[in-house]
């Protein structure tokens, strides 16, 4: 599948603050964060060293989601009887599930894309993706950096700093890592290992708000890297018109499968 990587995953939550804060310093229009040492680019490359997620292959977004061939996609939402899942409900049934591999890969995707990529407004999980899968082969080939940029350019579409209800929809782990990644904080030792996010856990990420908030706020710690224009970040990426939105991480949402 491609998304071996997950396996190793250690980090299992975002700190609210810092969460509210890197959605807040995001600027979808220059594709970067603000800080008040400078911008931190976002790239499809950065997502990739980041999560260690498969880049430069089949572009997801190519394949028309109401396109005639939904077999997939209509064999996959016929095996759950609720209409409303949470993500912790799809995790218990990957657990105890023995459905065949390839269910057991479509089950895995759905909970991969509403955790790194995109979930649906008003916490309703996002499995509309499948209906672009034609087949089993494509998934290994899917460019998940791609996916996951393109989908990050609508992310704030639907956000509402000023609205305690209104959640974050869109990729809050690679956001957080971005920002931890690239500024410094010499007095929180990470482990060395890569991908990040097999390094970070939700100690060290909430170790690293508390002293982020003690040294001022956040965004005032100096950057690993000079600050570079965006200009040279994945300009053919278009944006797309599509609602995605809300404030920080959810632990838990539902979703909605369609009868």
């Amino acid at each position: 599948m491609g998304l071996g990587v997950l396996l190793d995953m250690t980090l299992n939550g975002i700190p609210s603050k810092m969460g509210f804060y890197v959605v807040d310093a995001l600027d979808t229009k220059e594709m970067h964060l603000r800080t008040h040492e400078g911008v931190i680019p976002i790239s499809m490359e950065s997502i990739h060293d980041l999560l260690g997620l498969p880049i430069g292959w089949i572009n997801l977004l190519d394949f028309d989601e109401g396109g005639s061939d939904k077999r997939i996609w209509n064999e996959w939402k016929v095996k759950f009887a609720k209409r409303k899942m949470r993500q912790m409900d799809l995790l218990d049934v990957i657990q105890k599930s023995n459905d065949d591999e390839f269910t057991f890969k479509l089950n895995f995707l759905v909970l991969f894309v509403n955790i790194m990529a995109k979930r649906n407004t008003m916490g309703c999980c996002n499995f509309n993706f499948l209906s672009r899968i034609h087949d089993e082969e494509m998934i290994p080939k899917i460019d998940w950096c791609r996916y996951i940029y393109t989908r990050l350019r609508a992310s704030k579409s639907q956000w509402n700093r000023d609205n305690n209800n209104c959640f974050y929809a869109g990729p809050l782990t690679y956001l957080t890592l971005l920002y931890v990644e690239e500024t410094r904080c010499s007095s929180v030792i990470v482990p060395d290992k890569k991908p990040p996010l097999c390094a970070w856990t939700y100690d060290l990420m909430k170790m690293r708000e508390s002293r982020d908030i003690a040294n001022g706020g956040f965004g005032r710690q100096p950057l690993k890297k000079p600050a570079n224009s965006t200009k040279e970040i994945n300009e053919f990426v278009q944006p797309i018109d599509e609602s995605n939105g809300c404030r920080s991480q959810s632990r838990e949402t539902t979703m909605e499968v369609p009868t």
